[in-house]
């Protein structure tokens, strides 16, 4: 479940960004309650936030709140299975 969002437009990648209790989604819900997130990136044909087949993704699994130069690859294609 989504915790918090950023949107980029895919164009002049590399991508620097911060994650923080600004970008929650939800009330009652801060970035700053939990202790390790996944990170979560994904190029996406329609502009949706959810996963549609085709888009690109890449997961960086575990880190640590507060992290620092979190380095993501975007290596996979979401199938349509």
């Amino acid at each position: 479940m989504p915790i918090a969002a950023v949107r980029s437009q895919a164009a002049g990648w590399p991508v620097r960004f911060s994650l923080d209790d600004q970008a929650s989604m939800g009330q009652g819900r801060p970035l700053s309650a939990f202790e390790y997130v996944d990170i979560v990136a994904r190029v996406s044909h329609t502009g949706s936030p959810t996963a549609q087949p085709g888009d690109l993704e890449g997961i960086v699994r575990r880190v640590a709140v507060g992290a620092e130069a979190v380095d993501l690859l975007i290596d996979r294609v979401i199938d349509g299975r």
